[in-house]
């Protein structure tokens, strides 16, 4: 129909880059053969002209036809050309402008052909017949109207106008040119409440956010107007002309259409030249000068695209650096630092955590959340702080963390950022890379190798001259180095070297990127300088950059890639190969980032009709008259006061021309009154083809108040759904995603005959509820339609005049019931269908089998589909066309979810297959290989005949498997075939038969194995030492066990020798498991090992008996053993070098035992029982230890937990693990009343002096403890201890679990506290007893927290104050008394909560 979309060649650009003279003059050329190609594109087709009834407007059309086609012509000679500079760049310059009005001129006009073609309306479509007389009572008719809108002119114009109308000499000729001038021009188009159209309204009580009229058509104005359009075209073209008749032929070799052939990496897995400052960052963070400071801000500083995001990114995925921080944080800042949204993203980022919901503030759950953790923070790319003190505030807020070694990292590329950010540590700066490593990573980029080949080593000499000119810069090696491998020849190379580009000295690293950018065909650097519009950092999604690549009429589909979202994929891929986008994971799917640089080259070269800018920026940035497409960041308008946001948006106006906007995109959210400013400001923008606000909750009539006015519509994105959406008939993009409420469509949104996308906040009411959708015969994607859902316009044959649909969903299949109907939906020739579901509803109260599987039968797609969700079909079986007789073989994703099929399609068969989901199909069983599986991306299979789960993923972490069982699984053959050696890396068995020897010899690259309420690890016919006479290993580094039944410690016992590099080892509820024998050499006989003290402790002989083979010494470091009530230590009796029980494992450095009440009863307690490695000691429930004198060769360990492991449990010991030499820092003891009773860890010693025998105390060491937790307040608050820890205890937390119940602290205990001159945080827990809170915390002078919980007796703050420097007080659960005078504190310290 002639609502369709006209196709238009692609233009080719010449090879330059908007510089300044002749370059900026080819830029003008191609934007102008760019806007004319658009302006012709209504009446390519011949429809508009077949419409314009009468001839002497039809020959209007005909002559602004004919002139656009010379103006082509021309440019296309002048591309030809040598262009000479700003002379003509100011003369194309003009054509364009000329190109643009008439471009708006046939959108307007072919919106009331659109109209009167959907409505049956006829105006200038009426026909009068041939004679001339008629023509002109026509011309007269609607001159006449035209003066009938005279309330519409300006008053001075209409009694002028009215004057002249007196006179005899006043033709309906001159009345068309008179009336024109107080018409609208371009876009501005007189409203009627008296139109003749039958959809406009007259009640004018309705206000702005109702439905408004209309825009009518004038004849005669249009006619004069095209006239005008044609001279100023006629004018333009032969000044052009007469210059290009000057100009020689171009010399340079346009190679701009050349493809790039190959997939170059688009990650960054080895960092080239930046080793040694990653490594001295990492030491200095992780064990330097920064690992036991305060909050450490260490900043990068650099120009842009030398690689300190890169940098970063390797130091946060370090190992060392994961192992050491506890939480990770990353925040992408960019250009102005935002301290609320810095703290969103950290809360975000951060675990919930006990007790925060007290918190009544972002900044107090953020306190709360950290404060007991190390953390790194990486702040990327800070440009500039609008206010210093929200650092100042981000600083105290995380400077509050208990914890020793934190750090942020920031990086920026300016030096004043660095300054302003740094506390001791200097700026790590970063130049450009050393030759030698540039060099290795430019080959990597060109080659795919550090080297080059040697049959390209005649390329090397021109290559080194490159290189000389892209300065060391990482991002410039990858533009360019990805340019010069699409073609491997001297000729290219040295065409890039001799480009004029490189005569610009001031910036060698844009001048590179310019480069790539000036060799990317015209319709790529379009795409690409658009993207300019979004701020830097942003996260694109790929519906976002092809809805605006659509509504500015960018993309041209052709025969070979007919729709929008292929061509708009392809074109993304394209700027990713070219390294102009990167593709970047996350959960919510897939996104595309531009790094900062390139998001300048973007800026610049748009910047001949793009602006974007920051409402503060309205005075310093250049605009130019040009400009057509704007972009405001308003983020941070909260600092605007109404007069402020007028005065900035007044003087925007001033140097820009509103009306000539064709684009205007919001970012950031606005109040009502705000918006209301913007469309004072927006008053006359009636030519917007993209309007893109989606944060926008209010009508948006209140901000665009002629907004029913725009009939040049393209892309529309906003908050809310508009009451008038139907009669934007160009409209090709509606995305309401951010929309929050509800509604339905108008039942006339079919109207929107060009409607290409539609996005809505979820897959339900919205995309079933347009009515005949069969008449948006352009539409793409059609996520639900719902089939019958009315009783008119929803049956399948809608479908089928829907032939560009990329992606479908048809529900409610249960409703057709015929062969029919059923083939009406055409899906066969739908062959651009990409995604398709076929839903039945599964709630539906009876079925039909045989005409379900005829229905699916008969919706055969396409053999292009790729992605497939069949759900809730009750068939016997699956389609043909998917099974014997498989149509689809193009098929991708297959998702079954409820069907009921006893045949299944042969999966092996599907040879594309990269995702399976197959989930609630009682019937379904199948064997899978394992080869077959690895030929997939994703399986996953849930809830099918003895299968709970099976899960397969692959990733760039590794391939994993999960098999849980259910029902009648005998064997794992029964679901699985491990047909050849497997990948994978990572298999968890829940519920499942026991893994036979035969499945482990597959497992030759697993390295996590994870068994669950298994019936045990092994089920063997024979030993498991080996195979025959073959000796047998795995790479499992990680073992996971868990309700492991039968012989397990047999299993474990013969597994662990062959799993060399095991270094992680859990196990936990294997009750059969009771003792447990470290370090015995497996390759000695029974007889030999001497089983008699193994089997002294036990009545039968190795039953239960665990072994750790001597190899576990060296390669295990964390070992966790949970709830095992019987399960008893015995000292191995052959022993390996490094000591006995548990000391022989001499690279373990975390152990964690618990609920184990019995591990240590064969233990004499008389020597050491644990490694020296050990960083961390976990013990629950371990009872009979007594002292700590065993643990004290433990100077490694960094944290100590001991909890309930002894009423009796004494400190005695604990000084060798908290004085010089030792690492402690965290000590948690809950349980043991009384630990710390009449410890003293400085006694005194006589010594002989003149004066006698005087005791005199040994000389004080330094304790390393920074934080403990107990329930032995008492015996800890005596001044012995107190001024022992004085000096390093920055955290305390009593719990009042002791049994004498604790009512009041003596004088002695508040003494003792007050001797803690370095403590920053105090916490009172579970004192249920307790009346006051010690006094004398006001001498604390260190003390930033103080937290009372659950301390219901508790009636008063101490009568002698709190410290000056506190800065939070929490009082949580406590008496309303408490409650109360807290209220009274409001004010005095900057934090109060009361929960």
């Amino acid at each position: 129909g002639g609502s369709g979309i006209h196709h238009r060649r692609t233009i080719k650009a010449p090879l330059s880059i908007p510089a300044s003279g002749h370059g900026m003059a080819e830029t003008a050329l191609g934007a102008a053969q760019w806007v004319v190609s658009k302006a012709l594109a209504p009446v390519a087709d011949g429809v508009l002209e077949a419409w314009a009834a009468t001839r002497t407007f039809g020959l209007n059309i005909q002559a602004l036809k004919t002139e656009l086609e010379k103006v082509q012509a021309t440019l296309e000679i002048a591309a030809t050309k040598e262009l000479p500079g700003l002379a003509t760049e100011k003369m194309l310059q003009k054509l364009w402008d000329s190109a643009h009005n008439a471009e708006d001129l046939l959108d307007e006009l072919d919106y009331f052909r659109i109209h009167d073609e959907l409505h049956g309306t006829y105006d200038a479509a009426d026909q009068h017949g041939d004679d001339v007389l008629r023509d002109l009572a026509f011309d007269a008719r609607h001159t006449i109207k035209a003066l009938g809108k005279l309330v519409n002119c300006f008053p001075w114009q209409r009694a002028e106008l009215q004057q002249r109308s007196h006179g005899d000499s006043f033709s309906a000729s001159q009345a068309n040119q008179e009336v024109s001038g107080c018409m609208p021009s371009l876009g501005k188009l007189l409203l009627s409440s008296c139109s003749p159209h039958p959809h406009v309204r007259g009640d004018e009580d309705r206000g702005i956010a109702q439905e408004t009229p209309m825009p009518e058509f004038n004849r005669a104005d249009f006619s004069q107007r095209m006239r005008d359009t044609v001279e100023q075209l006629k004018l333009m073209r032969n000044d052009v002309k007469d210059i290009l008749q000057t100009c020689g032929h171009r010399t340079v070799l346009d190679i701009a259409q050349r493809r790039v052939t190959t997939t170059p990496q688009s990650a960054e897995p080895k960092l080239y030249g930046r080793d040694h400052v990653m490594n001295n960052i990492i030491h200095d963070i992780t064990e330097g000068q920064y690992c036991d400071k305060g909050l450490t801000v260490l900043p990068v500083i650099g120009p842009g695209g030398m690689g300190k995001t890169t940098m970063i990114q390797h130091i946060y995925n370090n190992q060392q650096v994961q192992n050491h921080f506890s939480v990770r944080i990353w925040i992408c800042v960019s250009f102005n630092f935002n301290l609320g949204k810095v703290l969103e993203q950290i809360k975000e980022d951060t675990l919930t955590v006990e007790g925060e919901n007290g918190c009544s503030t972002t900044q107090e759950l953020i306190e709360h959340r950290l404060k007991h953790k190390r953390f790194l923070l990486v702040l990327d790319d800070i440009w500039q702080f609008t206010d210093v003190d929200d650092w100042k505030k981000l600083l105290l807020i995380l400077g509050k963390s208990q914890e020793k070694g934190s750090v942020i990292l920031v990086t920026t590329r300016q030096k004043e950022i660095a300054d302003q950010v740094k506390k001791s540590a200097e700026p790590k700066e970063l130049n450009g890379l050393e030759p030698g490593e540039f060099k290795k990573l430019f080959l990597v980029y060109v080659f795919d190798a550090e080297q080059c080949p040697g049959d390209k080593r005649f390329l090397l000499d021109t290559g080194d001259k490159i290189m000389g000119k892209l300065k060391g810069s990482p991002l410039a090696a990858k533009t360019v180095g990805r340019l010069l491998r699409t073609d491997p020849s001297l000729a290219h190379w040295k065409r890039v070297l001799n480009s004029k580009q490189w005569a610009k000295q001031s910036n060698g690293i844009m001048l590179a990127l310019e480069l790539s950018y000036g060799f990317l065909p015209f319709h790529l650097q379009r795409c690409f300088s658009y993207s300019a519009l979004f701020p830097e950092d942003y996260r694109f999604r790929s519906r976002e950059l092809i809805s605006l690549w659509i509504g500015l009429d960018i993309l041209t589909p052709s025969d070979q890639n007919p729709t929008f979202e292929g061509i708009g994929l392809s074109i993304l891929n394209d700027l990713v190969i070219h390294g102009f986008f990167r593709e970047y994971k996350t959960d919510g799917g897939l996104r595309y980032v531009m790094h900062d640089l390139l998001h300048e080259l973007a800026l610049k070269v748009a910047s001949h009709d793009c602006l974007r800018l920051r409402l503060p920026d309205v005075g310093s940035v250049e605009i130019k008259p040009s400009t057509r497409h704007l972009s405001i960041s308003i983020e941070n308008l909260g600092g605007y006061n109404g007069k402020k946001l007028k005065r900035e948006l007044e003087k925007l106006k001033t140097r820009l021309k509103v009306e000539h906007l064709q684009t205007l995109m919001l970012f950031g959210a606005m109040d009502e009154g705000s918006a209301k400013i913007f469309g004072d400001f927006l008053g006359e923008a009636n030519a917007l083809r993209v309007l893109y606000l989606p944060l926008l909750k209010y009508p948006v009539e209140s901000m665009v108040h002629n907004f029913s006015g725009l009939v040049h519509l393209r892309f529309l994105c906003l908050g809310c759904l508009p009451i008038n959406i139907s009669k934007f008939y160009h409209l090709r993009v509606l995305d309401l995603k951010s929309w929050s409420s509800s509604g339905d469509f108008p039942e006339d949104t079919s109207n929107l005959a060009k409607l290409c996308h539609y996005y809505t906040p979820r897959d339900d009411k919205l995309h079933y509820d347009i009515c005949n959708v069969g008449k948006i015969q352009l539409l793409e994607k059609l996520k639900v339609f719902r089939v019958n859902k009315k009783n008119e316009g929803f049956e399948p044959k809608q479908l089928e005049p829907l032939t560009k649909l990329w992606e479908l969903g048809i529900y409610n299949l249960e409703k057709i019931h015929t062969k029919k109907e059923a083939a009406q939906a055409k899906l066969i020739e739908k062959k651009y269908l990409r995604r398709l579901t076929l839903g039945w509803d599964s709630k539906r109260s009876s079925d039909e089998p045989g005409v379900e599987a005829m229905v699916l039968e008969c919706l055969r797609p396409h053999e292009n589909l790729e992605v497939l969700c069949i759900r809730g079909h009750r068939g016997p079986t699956c389609p043909t066309w998917l099974g014997d007789e498989l149509a689809v073989e193009a098929l991708q994703f297959l998702r079954l979810d409820g069907v009921s099929w006893k045949v299944f399609p042969s999966l092996r068969n599907m040879g594309d297959l990269c995702e399976l989901e197959i989930q609630d199909c009682p019937e379904f069983s199948s064997v899978i290989p394992t080869s077959w599986i690895e030929s997939l991306r994703r399986i996953t299979i849930e809830c099918v005949k003895l299968l709970k789960r099976f899960a397969y993923s692959k990733s760039s972490h590794g391939a994993q498997l999960e098999i849980i069982g259910w029902g009648d699984l005998q064997s794992l053959d029964q679901v699985l075939v491990f047909d050849k050696e497997t990948g994978l890396e990572k298999l968890t068995l829940e519920r499942c038969p026991p893994l036979e020897l035969k499945h482990l010899l597959m497992l030759t690259s697993l390295k996590t194995l994870i068994l669950k309420h298994s019936a045990g690890l092994a089920g063997l016919a024979g030993p498991l030492g080996g195979q025959g006479d073959v000796e047998w290993q795995l790479p499992v580094e990680h073992i996971e066990i868990c309700h492991l039944n039968g012989n397990s410690w047999n299993e474990l016992t013969e597994l662990f020798p062959h799993l060399p590099k095991l270094s992680k080892l859990e196990i936990r509820d294997c009750k059969n498991i009771t003792q447990l024998v470290v370090g015995v050499d497996l390759r000695q006989t029974a007889s030999e090992m001497g089983g008699g003290e193994i089997t002294a402790a036990t009545e039968e002989e190795d039953d239960g008996v665990l072994l750790f083979p001597a190899h576990l010494c060296d390669s295990l470091q964390k070992l966790k053993l949970l709830s095992y009530p019987e399960l008893v230590l015995v000292d191995s009796p052959t022993l390996v070098p490094g000591g006995g029980w548990l000391q022989s494992l001499r690279s373990l450095q975390r152990l964690s035992i618990k609920y184990c009440p019995k591990f240590l009863s064969a233990f004499s307690f008389s020597s050491h029982i644990f490694p020296s490695s050990l960083q961390f000691l976990e013990l629950t429930k371990l009872e009979g230890m007594g002292t700590l004198e065993p643990l004290s060769n433990l100077s490694s360990l960094t944290r100590l937990v001991l909890e309930f492991c002894g009423k009796d449990l004494k400190c005695q010991g604990l000084q060798s693990l908290l004085t010089t030499g030792s690492q402690l820092k965290e000590l948690e003891v809950r349980g043991s009343h009384r630990f710390f009773a009449n410890w003293d860890p400085n006694p005194r010693r006589a010594v002989e002096d003149v004066e006698g025998g005087e005791e005199q105390p040994t000389q004080l060491v330094a304790s390393t403890l920074r934080k403990l937790c107990t329930d032995d307040a008492a015996g800890l608050l005596a001044a012995p201890i107190c001024s022992f820890l004085s000096s390093s205890l920055t955290k305390l937390k009593l719990h009042g679990y002791g049994p004498e119940g604790m009512e009041r602290f003596s004088k002695e205990q508040e003494d003792a506290l007050q001797l803690l001159s370095s403590l920053q945080k105090l916490e009172f827990r579970h004192f249920h007893h307790l009346q006051q809170i010690p006094a004398g915390l006001c001498n604390l002078t260190s003390l930033k927290m103080l937290s009372i919980n659950h301390c219901p007796a508790v009636s008063s703050l101490p009568s002698d104050g709190l410290p000056k420097s506190l800065e939070k007080l929490d009082v949580y659960d406590c008496s309303e008394v408490l409650k109360r005078q807290c209220r009274w504190m409001l004010g005095t310290i900057p934090k109060t909560i009361r929960g």
